[in-house]
C-alpha cells in the first residue's frame, strides 16, 4: 500500500521521464538505495519509455538477492497459473534492469547524464549529513530538466 501511495503521489505531482538533451534518446532512471530491487522493477513497469533502470545499494547481499530474483522468477512464473509455491509475487525479466552495488553518495556516473532519481523509502534512514550528501549527488548526476523522487 505504501509504494502504491508513493506511486500515486508521484503522479500527481508531475512525475515524468523524457529523452534526453543529446542524440542517443535515451532515458535513464537511477533507483538510489534499491534494496532488492523491488522499487526499480515497479519503476520499470511504470515506465516502458525509460531505456534503462540502474538501481544501486550499498549492500552486496541485496543486490546478489536482486539478481538471483530477476534470473529465477521468471522460469518460475506462468502467467496463467497461480504462482508457485514460495512465490509472493510475480517478478518479470527485464533487459533493461541492472542492479549494482554501490555508495549513492558516489556514483560512477558522469554529472548531467540521468534523467530521474529515485530515493523512495531511503532519506530517513540516513543520518542528516549523509542524507546530505545523497541529494548533491542526485542533483549532480541529474541531467538539466531532470527529476528527483
Amino acid at each position: 500500500m505504501f509504494r502504491d501511495a508513493f506511486d500515486r503521489g508521484l503522479s500527481k505531482l508531475g512525475a515524468s521521464v523524457h529523452h534526453r538533451r543529446d542524440d542517443h534518446n535515451e532515458v535513464v532512471i537511477v533507483d538510489f538505495g534499491c534494496g532488492t530491487g523491488t522499487s526499480t522493477r515497479r519503476l520499470a513497469k511504470q515506465y516502458p519509455q525509460a531505456t534503462q533502470l540502474i538501481g544501486i545499494d550499498l549492500s552486496p547481499y541485496f543486490i546478489d538477492v536482486g539478481r538471483t530474483l530477476l534470473k529465477l522468477a521468471p522460469s518460475a512464473i506462468d502467467a496463467s497459473r497461480p504462482l508457485p509455491t514460495g512465490w509472493i509475487t510475480a517478478i518479470d525479466s527485464d533487459e533493461r534492469i541492472q542492479l549494482r552495488q554501490g555508495d549513492i553518495a558516489n556514483t560512477p556516473f558522469p554529472s548531467d547524464s540521468v534523467s530521474v532519481v529515485n530515493l523512495s523509502m531511503v532519506l530517513h534512514e540516513l543520518p542528516i549529513s549523509a542524507a546530505k550528501e545523497v541529494i548533491l549527488e542526485a542533483y549532480r548526476i541529474l541531467e538539466p530538466g531532470g527529476q528527483l523522487w
